[in-house]
């Protein structure tokens, strides 16, 4: 009978710790991941929204419009545009 234990004791193979990063019986805490995006477009800057104004007025200032009618269409356009591209919309 102690022949038989000790062959049996021999026979298993020796416990291994668990690898670390999982696969224990306690899981580790989740960590939150800190994301720092000063671009996002869910927070956007109020420089770049100024700097992105500057732009359309300035591209206003010196385009040519057919007529009133056509002006008016291309600053509801551009508007629409910028107001999209801070609200995170894909821009076409």
């Amino acid at each position: 009978m102690i022949k038989l234990k000790k062959l049996l004791a021999e026979a298993e193979p020796p416990k291994q710790k668990p690898p670390s990063g999982g696969g224990g019986d306690t899981p580790e805490k989740p960590q939150k991941l800190k994301i720092n995006i000063p671009d996002s477009p869910f927070e956007p800057d109020p420089g770049e929204i100024i700097e992105s104004l500057k732009q359309v007025l300035k591209q206003w200032e010196l385009k040519q419009y057919p007529s009133d009618a056509h002006r008016w269409r291309e600053y509801f356009v551009d508007i629409k545009k910028l107001v999209g591209k801070f609200e995170g919309e894909p821009t076409k």
